[in-house]
């Protein structure tokens, strides 16, 4: 811990961080919110790191006990302010640089979860993630890992591609010469840190209701072929072959804060647990989002083989008459009360 005078005192790096990680959690249970200020150096500041320390000196005498300070890397540093909405978190800031010219330093702030949903959702646009800070996962800081697990992940959809060529030749004929309309769809999406994409799939449905099967959309949708076009999306990098479901902007609207884990941490996959086990047949939504979260902590490209081997061997397993696979999940608005909510997966 560095400290500066008799009272001046911060926390390193991976203490503020672990910190932050832990007061998200306690947000999420408590449902209180939690504000952070970020102080940044500006770019024509010279990157003289004695200037953000002189301002940490300076702001850390007018601080609540109650309010903690860290450092997040050698060019910022953060103020967390506990149980405090982003009106007073805004009101308590302009206290804070009153009186104080720091025209080598920008100051963001954000509320967890408020900021957090209005971002996601974009209705703030380009307004920095600062709440995604925190992870801190080892195998994510590996570089090595992640160009490893991207360099699997196209040669993996380019052998699919390869491999089923055939029949996405004989789905997209079919598709065209039985009903009108594109033969592939577009769905938006919501990827790594909540950032949208064109999600593609092979048209099962009418033109104006893609929920009204046609006569050749029920064949594919049962054989599971209009999710061939995923590969595509692997291609691109917006899809990895093993992760969470990418949800929908409507169905995030619904989630509580907890449930954003899911794909704020891990791109989202063409498979997952949520696949591999049973089928796809789950309990609950909330089930389903726990089991995503556990494969973010323990995630490695072992793990990542393992679940594309059951994803085959369930592929490959006489559906049960008992559990049919339908594909969709049900929850309640857990934010708002209200009822109860399908969503295909």
């Amino acid at each position: 811990m560095e400290t500066f005078g008799a009272a001046v005192s911060i926390l390193p790096t991976e203490e503020f961080l672990e910190r932050l990680r832990f007061e998200k959690r306690r947000t999420d249970r408590s449902k209180t919110p939690l504000s952070l200020a970020l102080f940044s150096l500006k770019e024509d500041s010279g990157g003289d790191v004695r200037l953000l320390r002189e301002i940490l000196i300076s702001i850390k005498r007018d601080l609540l006990e109650t309010e903690l300070i860290g450092w997040v890397n050698g060019k910022s540093f953060g103020i967390l302010l506990l149980d405090t909405a982003e009106p007073e978190a805004r009101q308590r800031l302009e206290l804070l640089v009153k009186d104080r010219d720091w025209n080598s330093c920008e100051v963001l702030t954000g509320t967890y979860p408020d900021r957090l949903f209005a971002e996601i959702l974009g209705k703030i646009g380009a307004e920095p993630r600062i709440f995604t800070l925190e992870s801190l996962e080892p195998w994510s800081d590996s570089s090595g890992q992640q160009h490893l697990k991207r360099g699997l992940d196209f040669i993996g959809a380019l052998t699919g591609l390869v491999l089923f060529f055939p029949v996405l030749l004989i789905t997209a004929l079919a598709i065209k010469l039985t009903s009108p309309g594109p033969i592939i769809v577009r769905q938006t999406r919501l990827g790594l840190q909540g950032t949208p994409f064109n999600f593609l799939k092979f048209r099962s449905g009418q033109l104006k209701n893609e929920s009204c099967f046609t006569p050749v959309g029920r064949i594919i949708r049962r054989l599971g072929l209009d999710r061939l076009p995923h590969f595509f999306n692997v291609l691109k990098g917006e899809l990895s072959l093993v992760g969470p479901r990418p949800p929908r902007p409507d169905e995030v609207g619904k989630y509580q804060s907890w449930h954003l884990r899911r794909f704020l941490e891990v791109k989202p996959g063409l498979t997952g647990i949520w696949q591999a086990k049973e089928g796809g047949r789950w309990a609950s939504f909330e089930e389903l989002v726990r089991q995503d979260i556990r494969y973010g902590r323990n995630r490695s490209l072992w793990v990542d083989f393992k679940i594309l081997a059951e994803t085959v061997r369930e592929a490959l397993r006489p559906a049960r008459s008992s559990m049919p696979r339908t594909g969709y999940l049900f929850f309640r608005d857990s934010r708002t009360g209200g009822s109860g909510n399908s969503i295909p997966l």
